[in-house]
């Protein structure tokens, strides 16, 4: 996995922090790293977010406990940032590759919600 890539995905971690671990980026901005590296493989094998969702909260029972994940709940936001984040960057889309099409619709809502319920066949 590229730098680039990891460094978005630790700052969704640490965002959401799902199991309460982050601190701060001077302390331990890569405390989710092996849960990360534990991802990939799983969401190239999710067909959609809610497989993904499942892939994501088994990862963190299989880290932790079941006791300590929480509720699979807890997951559902970070599930749909990082699928949609590592959807994209899989075929190299970012979001500034939207920019011609947000400039001439006049409406980046439009352009989002349209894209980001692509699903991988």
């Amino acid at each position: 996995m590229n730098l680039k890539l990891r460094n978005k995905l630790r700052k969704l971690f640490n965002k959401h922090d799902p199991i309460g671990i982050y601190e701060n980026k001077d302390v331990n901005f890569d405390e989710y790293d092996p849960e990360i590296s534990g991802l990939i493989i799983r969401f190239k094998r999710s067909k959609n977010e809610d497989e993904f969702l499942d892939e994501l909260y088994i990862v963190f029972k299989n880290m932790f406990s079941e006791r300590i994940a929480g509720s699979k709940n807890r997951y559902t936001k970070l599930a749909k940032e990082i699928y949609n984040l590592c959807f994209f960057s899989s075929f190299g889309i970012t979001f500034k590759s939207f920019s011609p099409l947000l400039c001439e619709h006049g409406n980046p809502q439009f352009v989002v919600k349209n894209t980001v319920s692509l699903q991988r066949i």
